[in-house]
């Protein structure tokens, strides 16, 4: 079980679970407990046909949720937890914007999930409300 705290800029960065212990096809939870979280997640490569940049996707996930990522998910997709440094950064970024601040220091472009955007900067207003940062 990963915890992080954004007032300490915990975050997880982009990986696919690998492990003995698993199968390509096993499902990965993840759970969000007493605050929403934001989770990132990006395809390992590039497709052939007609994307020429990366994608990465920002999900919000709401409070005392779960999200299953299952299928082949390991197999193809990255996932992480953005840090608070890294949710500053890309609550600047508009949908369908290339960047390379994150994965690699690719170019990427950043596709939000519903109403990621907004749950994000109303964190973002939020914690710096609560905390001294």
């Amino acid at each position: 079980m990963n915890r992080y705290s954004f007032s300490r800029d915990h975050g997880i960065a982009m990986h696919s679970d690998a492990s003995q212990a698993y199968e390509e096809c096993d499902p990965i939870a993840s759970l969000s407990m007493k605050l929403g979280s934001f989770l990132l997640v990006s395809a390992k490569q590039r497709r052939k046909r007609g994307m020429k940049e990366r994608w990465c996707l920002v999900i919000y996930q709401p409070p005392n949720s779960m999200l299953i990522m299952g299928g082949k998910f390991q197999t193809e997709f990255t996932h992480g937890v953005p840090s608070f440094a890294a949710i500053q950064r890309l609550v600047k970024c508009v949908e369908g914007e290339v960047t390379a601040w994150m994965v690699e220091q690719e170019p990427i472009r950043i596709l939000w999930a519903r109403n990621a955007k907004e749950r994000m900067e109303a964190e973002l207003q939020r914690l710096h409300q609560s905390v001294d940062l």
